[in-house]
């Protein structure tokens, strides 16, 4: 006898377990027998239910799952074979000479009977899921219902080289702005480390005892996003970090966040800008890969921000003036230093360095900013 049938406990068809029989490079008949077997046991629910401890020494599978068991019953437990008590030989449903335990009768496997689900499937490992990126965290944001002013409040333009020795003016700015939260967006900053930039502002503003919380907006979605853009309404000082003006102006204009900051600077919040914080908001802007005039964001029209200017290079600077004509405004703000607008429209400079302003190629003093009416 090659080998007996011993029932699953509580189990039905085994297709992938013949199946895997049939591949695994054993005997045909095995595979045959094995296939036999579980249509029988799909066709005849109520036999009693069988079980083998070990593995089967036929089909390579478990004796518990496809019950086939090699001879003599080597799997272990006692192995009852379908059709022994009518003494049917292997596979013919004819009677066996001996009367003895025989294998169960076979039927074609190409023959289709009842379609049943495959009670042991293989098992399912979970699926691996690809980390997402972290954003870094930040201090929750402080929303305050301060009531609304008169009118805008105070603008400042940096020239870049922000939070560092020299912008004391920074004390004043959070002094007006009511002494809450400063809220620092490192847009411009977005492929330079914007998580850093936070820490520089936090680390600053940690001495004069101003909190600070970042707001991740570094793409144009973030910028769609109601929640950031609540987030600037109800704010009372904005600072627009340093870095890529052209970023900053992609992700900013016409968005519903850039409508929020200017809501919330003419409900009289403090808003500042350093280096490309502070292009962006004229219109034209100065294109720093060259010195010519591109489109800004246009909340101060008719005025265009040339930062870093005691470190640009004369030609850069000769271009951006020449190209200046007519009522537009240059002005040119160092680093560490600042041009401040007041509510009641009045211009003066602050911090470390100096300011100068051009009109049609020519320098002038602040007074020619009289004429620069903010949108």
């Amino acid at each position: 006898m090659r080998g007996r049938w011993a029932g699953a406990s509580g189990a039905g068809p085994c297709s992938s377990g013949c199946t895997q029989a049939g591949r695994s490079g054993r005997s045909p008949t095995v595979a045959t027998w094995c296939a036999d077997a579980c249509a029988e046991r799909a066709l005849s629910p109520g036999l009693p239910p069988r079980s083998s401890p070990r593995w089967g020494r036929g089909c390579g599978l478990p004796g518990d799952a496809c019950g086939y068991v090699g001879p003599a019953g080597r799997a272990g437990g006692p192995a009852r074979t379908i059709g022994a008590e009518k003494g049917l030989l292997p596979g013919s449903g004819r009677p066996s000479p001996s009367g003895s335990a025989a294998d169960p009768p076979r039927r074609p496997v190409s023959t289709p009977t009842r379609v049943h689900p495959d009670p042991c499937p293989p098992p399912r490992r979970p699926a691996l899921r690809p980390a997402l990126p972290t954003t870094p965290e930040v201090p929750p944001m402080t929303v305050r219902a301060d009531p609304p002013a008169d009118g805008p409040g105070l603008l400042a333009l940096v020239g870049g080289a922000e939070w560092q020795e020299g912008c004391d003016f920074d004390a004043e700015l959070w002094e007006r702005s009511g002494s809450g939260e400063v809220l620092v967006l490192p847009t411009a900053a977005a492929y330079e480390h914007p998580a850093r930039t936070v820490e520089a502002a936090r680390a600053w503003f940690g001495r004069l005892g101003a909190p600070v919380a970042g707001l991740m907006v570094l793409s144009r979605g973030d910028a769609e996003d109601p929640a950031n853009a609540a987030a600037v309404r109800s704010a009372r000082f904005v600072y627009l970090s340093g870095g890529s003006p052209l970023h900053l102006r992609s992700v900013l204009k016409g968005s519903p966040l850039w409508e929020a900051l200017v809501a919330a600077w003419r409900d009289g919040a403090v808003v500042a800008g350093s280096s490309a914080g502070a292009m962006v908001l004229g219109d034209p802007m100065v294109d720093p890969r060259g010195g010519a005039l591109t489109l800004g964001l246009g909340l101060l029209p008719g005025l265009a921000v040339m930062p870093h200017s005691d470190l640009w290079s004369e030609d850069k600077a000769h271009r951006t003036v020449q190209l200046a004509t007519g009522d537009l405004r240059i002005v040119a703000v160092d680093e560490r230093t600042a041009l401040i607008r007041e509510p009641d429209g009045t211009w003066r400079a602050a911090g470390a360095g100096g300011v100068a302003v051009y009109v049609e190629g020519r320098e002038r003093g602040l007074d020619a900013l009289a004429s620069v009416a903010a949108a």
